[in-house]
């Protein structure tokens, strides 16, 4: 914990009065939607990644 009159605390205290909080943005369908297209997302990512870098093992 950050000792009282910290500019950190402050600085946080102050940015977080501007952010929304989590159920600001979701509510329990838009996360599952959202959790679910960044699963898919980072599956196709990695499948793209694996098809244009290839991997050697270092022993040969």
């Amino acid at each position: 914990m950050l000792p009282k009159g910290h500019a950190g605390k402050e600085v946080t205290q102050t940015f977080s009065a501007y952010l929304p909080t989590f159920e600001d943005v979701f509510d329990e369908e838009s996360f599952y939607i959202f959790a679910f297209c960044l699963t898919i997302g980072a599956f196709v990512i990695a499948f793209l990644a694996s098809k244009h870098f290839k991997l050697k093992d270092a022993g040969h």
